[in-house]
């Protein structure tokens, strides 16, 4: 997903159901608390989306608002990237 195009994605989020919206602010919130080890380079690109992953880390955002903030240029493949990398770590050792 963090290599997909913009339209495909754009796709995937539309048809989205509850538990993925879920998994994708769960994945925010953990780049929140820091418990998603981020390079400069990935502190500087999540930078500029820092409100957007605020509101999704946020339990009282409406489902229809944290789909629309996901489909914001950019943002899933920035927060993706860091999230896979670890995951990856994770299931590798």
């Amino acid at each position: 997903m963090s290599k997909a195009k913009p339209r495909t994605l754009k796709s995937i989020v539309k048809a989205a159901d509850k538990g993925l919206v879920d998994t994708l602010c769960e994945c925010g919130l953990n780049v929140l608390k820091g418990n998603v080890p981020l390079s400069p380079t990935q502190k500087k690109k999540l930078g500029k989306y820092k409100s957007v992953l605020r509101a999704l880390a946020k339990k009282g955002t409406p489902l229809q608002k944290k789909k629309a903030l996901l489909q914001k240029g950019g943002f899933l493949g920035a927060l993706l990237g860091p999230v896979l990398g670890v995951l990856g770590h994770l299931l590798f050792q």
